[in-house]
């Protein structure tokens, strides 16, 4: 019996814990989830990236939610299982929402920037990370930017801004067709 299959309101009880940001439980999950052997392909398919019926997965829940404990505990737990960190960064959900974006829709400043240092522990170019995370564009088209926009999530968009700016992209959308300007 895997871990991943005991629901409860459509998400299953790993992702219940990030949601609440309960890091107790998180360790807990994956300390029975090694008794019982995963292999790290099992650790991630069942834990890590496992999607409930929305395409959100642990990491989704706890960005959302604003749980940073848990949050830096999926990421570590992300990198103990040797999972490509950019997909764990980059997972999107069925509407294709990135943790990031959930992050600043719900002005969750703290989960951005640490979802930033996640990134940049990466060590790519920080141009193209800060690309990916702020460029990166849902089924409608929309970005972090949008979304933080249209929730009020200043704070959001005050480091949303700065990050562009030390990148030197295009922040401003005027509409999906990618018209842009730079403030």
């Amino acid at each position: 019996m895997r871990l991943a299959h005991f629901r409860f309101e459509l998400i299953n009880v790993f992702q219940l814990a990030a949601r609440r940001n309960n890091v107790e439980i998180l360790k807990r999950i994956w300390v029975w989830a090694e008794e019982k052997q995963f292999n790290p392909n099992e650790l991630k398919n069942e834990l890590l990236l496992y999607t409930d019926s929305y395409g959100y997965t642990a990491w989704h829940r706890a960005a959302a939610e604003g749980s940073l404990e848990a949050l830096e505990l999926l990421w570590s737990l992300a990198k103990e299982a040797k999972l490509n960190t950019d997909e764990f960064l980059l997972a999107q959900t069925k509407k294709g929402y990135t943790a990031f974006l959930l992050a600043a829709r719900n002005n969750n400043v703290e989960i951005l920037k640490r979802m930033m240092v996640c990134a940049e522990e990466k060590q790519l170019n920080p141009n193209e990370l800060k690309n990916k995370l702020l460029l990166t564009k849902d089924s409608d088209g929309y970005t972090a930017w949008h979304h933080a926009t249209y929730e009020g999530s200043l704070e959001a968009l005050e480091l949303l801004r700065s990050w562009a700016k030390e990148a030197e992209i295009i922040i401003i959308t005027l509409n999906t067709d990618d018209t842009s300007f730079l403030l």
